[in-house]
């Protein structure tokens, strides 16, 4: 007999995550859509405060390659009652939200005006409690499905790319932009190519 943990986990993946190229208008205009069907907040992480610091905006200055790049790095969280643990890294003198918490990692997305790096939304289904792993509440899985969806529904996807698309972006590659699917080791591009 199945005990109701096993009967309830209908889910097997430990994480979810999809990939994107979005603008800083895409991006912007994003937000504003799931504040608007979804109910989200954005987080700083990592942050200088055991307290989550919300953002107004997830756009920041935080490229190692490029300094006057623009990329995105926050959290998003439901509007209210996500469940947020911080932990402290003393070595690098900040807090840094954990895997165990409700949040979904929305990262990359490194624009300088010529090349757009892929981005992407990740959260993990599940955490680490005492050695056990425990699927996290489903109030939080439900909504985390609604922002992919939502997300998913408002971008293009491509297949060649095996990523979402935003409508800027797209427009900004026809005229010329190029996409970056990842960096090499030594800091150079690795620019995207549809077959």
């Amino acid at each position: 007999m199945a005990t109701s943990y096993e009967s309830d986990l209908t889910d097997t993946r430990l994480s979810r995550q999809f990939s994107f190229y979005l603008l800083p208008s895409d991006i912007e205009s994003l937000v504003a859509e799931l504040r608007l069907r979804v109910g989200i907040r954005m987080i700083q992480t990592p942050s200088q405060s055991l307290k989550p610091v919300e953002l107004n905006s997830p756009m920041s200055h935080r490229s190692p390659r490029k300094p006057d790049a623009v990329s995105v790095w926050c959290g998003l969280t439901a509007a209210s009652g996500a469940d947020i643990r911080m932990k402290f890294y003393p070595t690098q003198s900040h807090w840094i939200v954990t895997d165990a918490s409700e949040v979904i990692e929305f990262s990359g997305c490194e624009y300088d005006g010529n090349t757009l790096a892929i981005g992407r939304f990740y959260y993990q289904n599940d955490m680490l409690i005492d050695g056990t792993i425990w699927p996290k509440r489903k109030e939080f899985i439900e909504w985390a499905d609604r922002v992919f969806r939502t997300t998913k529904k408002l971008l293009h996807r491509s297949k060649a790319l095996d990523a979402y698309i935003g409508e800027g972006a797209a427009k900004w590659r026809l005229n010329g932009g190029q996409f970056v699917s990842g960096f090499r080791q030594a800091g150079e591009p690795v620019h995207a190519v549809d077959e």
